[in-house]
């Protein structure tokens, strides 16, 4: 893990980018088992759910904003991610650098358009939730670092697909 107590600027030959994603802590965000309901209730909440054998938090910098990567919000009453954007920019120290958000098991009627705004996003939870209709997976095309989908738990379940067979 790298040392956030020093700040120093970076080489010449480093992008702020890869320099900021070095600073930033993988301990994971953890604001499940809230009993949230709305997005902007992240912004209230002082002190996230310790993570890990030693219950940490992720350190928070200067502004007093998180330094991960990963957010879990699991576990809560979201229905509506239409300010996920902001709010994420109100907490989180580099909110374009996420790369694994986990919302299983929340209320979301469908895959908000708001995740292609998180262009690093690799792994994305959303099981046990009310997404009804296959298409709304599509919008996730425009992640190109995607890896990692869950959708069971849904209503897509059910959904018919037509599957062709060279057989």
């Amino acid at each position: 893990m790298t040392d956030l107590g020093t700040t120093s600027l970076p080489a010449d030959n480093v992008s702020s980018t890869t320099y900021m994603r070095s600073r930033l802590v993988d301990l994971p965000l953890d604001m499940s088992f809230m009993n949230l309901s709305t997005i902007e209730d992240l912004v209230a909440i002082p002190e996230p759910r310790p993570v890990g054998s030693k219950g940490q938090a992720p350190r928070r910098n200067e502004d007093d904003k998180f330094m991960t990567r990963v957010i879990r919000l699991n576990n809560n009453f979201f229905a509506d991610l239409s300010k996920f954007q902001g709010v994420m920019e109100s907490i989180m120290a580099e909110p374009l650098l996420i790369s694994w958000i986990d919302f299983s098991f929340n209320s979301l009627p469908k895959i908000d358009h708001v995740f292609c705004q998180f262009r690093n996003l690799q792994i994305l939870y959303l099981h046990g939730n009310a997404i009804m209709k296959l298409s709304e997976v599509d919008k996730l095309i425009e992640l190109p670092h995607l890896t990692k989908l869950t959708l069971h738990g849904n209503p897509i379940e059910n959904d018919k697909v037509c599957v062709i067979s060279n057989t």
